[in-house]
């Protein structure tokens, strides 16, 4: 498999740069004594910066773009593509917490990078450690128009290609890309043998705090029976524990699928969390700066351990990450994402008064075992008796005697890392009543916490477990948009002679027979929209019926309607309430993105090839025509309106 490029060998004989304008172009040699020693394998590279003073990071390349966030001097960071504004200010493009953010040129400076430039010809590469790749990704590797997603040079030698090649190929690319930076982590594929799909449905009692887009929220509760989590009448949500409340399908199938973090900045949530001793006080104390952990507290007289330690927090933690097998960078993760960074919670105050009177003083619960319930007074209060009975009496017993409750009920029961701590998918189905926390984000966010102790160790020889499942999305579903969209994908009422079993919101199956014509009636939520026909042809025996329905969100879903016929006669489907998403064709060139003067499937393929950029629409009047929706943006929305159009004519 040869490719002419010209490539340059540096002083370590490991990876170059060649220069081309503004990007650049890396390889690296496959270190296998067993490869050609000239094999490589191209990839991008985006330069590494730092910024010389505060600035801000933005949600596109100009100042009148939105803030993501401000960052200080010395921020840095890897620039994914260079964007020139239409001022002329050059920008650069940057992932921020799994987003899109630009960075200001102006104040930032390239970080050095010392290559000895010597030409090398290319030879073929082996075949074999593409063993199980498509030809199309193996094409892709090499492809020019391909290069900007990579960051950093490929290191490839036998045995990391056979870690990647026992993963799916979907997973491929974002390893490959996490071994360029680190070539020293090592990655296991945990096939889980749970379908997909199955498990986001199992899983639709996680939450998301109140203040999330409503996007991210689930209208009703299904987990167990389905019963309201929005107040249609107040049209609010309802918050079922403290401040959160149910999260989207959408939202839980993102961050149940693992493809969506295989990246440097998010693949933490995946590390093994075990504890060898290989970690110093210093390493302790460095990573707790800046947080209540840093700082003293005075011990309980009544405790000899904790005055031994003399109320040092990074003393505590080593103690209780040797007793429990736990890392103590993992414990403070843990402290962390459930008391905050500064600490100032009634679950570690040590006093807490309830709404009903009573006190309790001298109670610690730093992990927040047991601390559950409706409102922020149940939560502290279950929270506080699961420490009365624990005896964790001080701060030195509720660190260390939960690290080994945490050891003991988690790693030891192979939820081993921070996403099986919260998905515990490799005890069988049985085994998702066995979660740490509720919220759906808490395995993300715990792990970007991790980040920060091995970022800059780029060859330190860390371990991942990642999951695997049967019948995934071919293309890893993404992050739903954050708006004031409803997640409605549901009929609120169902009804028909012979349907069994009962109309339920929750349930998608239904079978019924018939001996003549019949209707069905469904009822759709405001704002929702029924997508299918007014009435469907029925055969002798079987027929399946499909009935769509897609929320505000765009997102569809499907109830399935097994009808027994004893001829050949006609379903009609009686829709009231929300809406069927038909738009009447005024004759003014509305939705004719491709300009022929009709609307039609075409319209729709451009719309389509429109949003994925590979045939973008510049004529003005064809863009206008593209929203078809007239919601003021082009997006899968139009093409779904004409796609109902097309269907209703």
């Amino acid at each position: 498999m040869n490719h002419p490029y010209q490539y340059y060998r540096p002083k370590n004989g490991r990876t170059g740069i060649l220069k081309k304008g503004s990007c650049s172009f890396v390889y690296t040699f496959l270190l296998s004594s067993v490869l050609l020693a000239s094999a490589f394998i191209p990839v991008s590279a985006a330069e590494s910066f730092h910024t010389t003073e505060e600035i801000n990071i933005r949600t596109g390349p100009g100042v009148s773009y939105d803030v993501l966030e401000l960052v200080p001097a010395d921020y840095s960071a890897v620039c994914e593509e260079e964007v020139t504004a239409e001022d002329g200010s050059i920008w650069y493009r940057i992932s921020v917490d799994g987003e899109t953010g630009y960075i200001l040129s102006d104040y930032t400076e390239e970080d050095p990078e010392v290559l000895q430039e010597v030409p090398v010809e290319s030879e073929d590469i082996e075949e074999d450690i593409f063993e199980g790749y498509s030809e199309e990704f193996i094409e892709a590797l090499f492809a020019p128009g391909y290069q900007d997603s990579w960051s950093g040079a490929v290191q490839s030698d036998w045995e990391f290609a056979e870690q990647v090649n026992a993963f799916p190929e979907s997973y491929r690319e974002g390893l490959w890309r996490i071994h360029s930076i680190y070539p020293n982590y090592r990655f296991t594929a945990d096939y889980t043998g749970m379908d997909f799909q199955t498990l986001v449905d199992e899983e639709d009692y996680k939450k998301v705090h109140e203040s999330s887009s409503p996007s991210y929220k689930a209208m009703y509760d299904e987990s167990f029976g389905y019963y309201e989590n929005y107040d249609w009448e107040n049209e609010e949500w309802i918050n079922s524990e403290g401040a959160f409340t149910l999260a989207s399908r959408e939202i839980i199938e993102y961050y149940l699928d693992p493809r969506n973090f295989l990246n440097t900045y998010d693949i933490f949530m995946f590390m093994r969390q075990s504890y060898s001793g290989d970690v110093s006080e210093d390493d302790v104390r460095s990573f707790l700066e800046g947080t209540f952990l840093a700082r003293g507290y005075t011990p309980n007289p009544e405790d000899p351990d904790d005055v031994r330690l003399d109320g040092d927090y990074a003393q505590v933690l080593l103690e209780a990450a040797g007793i429990s097998g736990v890392s103590p960078f993992v414990l403070a993760t843990t402290i962390f994402s459930e008391q905050g960074y500064q600490g100032q919670t009634d679950l570690i105050s040590g006093f807490y008064e309830s709404d009903g009177g009573d006190y309790y003083i001298g109670l610690y619960n730093f992990y927040n075992f047991g601390a559950t319930g409706t409102d922020h007074d149940d939560v502290v209060v279950n929270g506080l008796l699961r420490a009365r009975s624990e005896g964790w009496t001080s701060r030195y017993r509720s660190i260390v005697d939960g690290a080994v409750l945490y050891g003991d009920n988690y790693i030891l029961n192979g939820q081993d890392t921070y996403y099986y701590k919260n998905f515990n998918v490799m005890n069988g189905w049985n085994g998702l009543w066995h979660q740490y926390a509720t919220a759906i984000v808490n395995s993300y966010t715990s792990g970007v916490i991790m980040r920060e102790v091995y970022a800059d160790s780029t060859y330190a020889a860390l371990e991942f477990r990642i999951p695997v499942y049967e019948n995934m999305p071919a293309v890893p579903s993404g992050k739903p948009e954050a708006n004031d969209s409803l997640n409605n994908y549901y009929f609120s009422d169902m009804k028909a002679t012979g349907l069994e079993p009962a109309f339920s919101m929750s349930n998608r199956n239904y079978t019924m027979a018939v001996t003549q014509d019949a209707t069905l009636s469904i009822k759709v939520p405001k704002w929702a929209s029924y997508e299918g026909y007014d009435a469907y042809a029925l055969f002798p025996g079987e027929n399946l019926i499909r009935l769509d329905v897609r929320s505000q969100t765009g997102y569809l879903r499907t109830y399935n309607i097994t009808v027994t016929s004893s001829g050949e006669y006609t379903l009609y489907v009686d829709v009231s309430e929300g809406s069927r998403l038909t738009i009447a064709d005024d004759g003014s060139g509305w939705a004719d993105a491709n300009g022929d003067g009709k609307v039609s499937a075409l319209d729709y393929i451009a719309i389509k090839n429109h949003i994925m950029e590979t045939r973008i629409i510049t004529d003005p009047e064809r863009l206008t025509a593209a929203d078809a929706n007239g919601d003021g943006r082009i997006s899968a929305l139009d093409y779904i309106a004409i796609k109902q159009y097309i269907m209703s004519r």
